[in-house]
């Protein structure tokens, strides 16, 4: 049975051979003199090798993130028209949403390095986008930047009041779990409190990705290419979890409920 989770994995020789690979990127960056901490991959390469100390920093400043600054402007500049909006960060933004479902008009709104700060911040292009249904992804970099608890789970209910008022149907998906074993608590609290703001059906579906049989609070080393990062089985596994909601655009959020509680019970079996 499929699985986004699974056992814990040493990975010493994978952190070698990342860090031989970082030289090579850094030493080709400076030959050609590129401003690696404008660029924000600095931040991205502390957090990769050493995720604790990223932490640190309660108070990250989205300027800093390349990624954001760069796409951004575009999506508010070029906002896509479709039926069904992607939301998210690096792990919505980097598959091919539209060759995932070729018969559904769908709009990637992931952004690398984001977080549910970001996300409002760029609330008027993902409504542009007159989707009639919106997936939402977010959280890990909260994590990573130690966002308080409370104000990611205050952002979300930002995010999705904005996005009901807009007259979307609403699926949260949770918040997948890392190859970091030091990830997991904090990943299960946050799901715990998304599925509790969905729970009375009014505003949003949850749909819990995590939730076929695993051991431990870890995604599966092969569906991950660097312990949070995923592979072509993964969002092939990602796919079909959300394929069945694509049909119940013109549903109420009961029914939507009732199909995301029906579908994570068949996973549990």
């Amino acid at each position: 049975m499929v699985t986004l989770a699974g056992t814990p994995w040493a990975g010493g020789r994978a952190y070698i051979a990342m860090g031989l690979g970082l030289a090579v990127v850094f030493l080709i960056g400076f030959v050609l003199g590129v401003d690696f901490h404008r660029a924000g991959l600095v931040h991205a390469t502390v957090a990769m090798v050493h995720p604790k100390q990223v932490r640190a920093n309660p108070t990250p400043d989205l300027s800093e993130n390349f990624f954001y600054r760069l796409k951004a402007p575009l999506q508010a500049a070029f906002p896509a028209k479709a039926d069904v909006v992607m939301i998210g960060d690096s792990l919505t933004d980097l598959p091919d949403w539209s060759a995932l479902f070729p018969n559904v008009r769908i709009a990637n709104y992931g952004i690398s390095g984001d977080t549910t700060d970001g996300a409002l911040r760029r609330l008027d292009p993902i409504l542009a986008t007159g989707a009639r249904t919106a997936f939402v992804m977010l959280g890990i970099n909260d994590i990573h930047r130690r966002f308080p608890d409370a104000t990611t789970i205050a952002n979300f209910r930002r995010l999705i009041d904005a996005l009901r008022t807009a007259g979307m149907t609403v699926y949260v998906e949770s918040t997948l779990f890392t190859r970091q074993p030091e990830d997991a608590a904090s990943i299960a609290a946050l799901n715990k409190s998304l599925s509790e703001t969905c729970k009375n059906g009014t505003n949003c579906v949850f749909v819990d990705l995590n939730s076929r049989p695993a051991t431990g609070d870890l995604l599966r080393p092969d569906f991950s290419v660097d312990g949070t990062h995923l592979t072509p089985p993964a969002y092939a596994a990602w796919r079909d979890a959300i394929r069945p909601f694509l049909s119940l655009t013109n549903t109420g959020l009961h029914e939507a409920n009732a199909k995301a509680r029906e579908w994570a019970a068949r996973q549990d079996q």
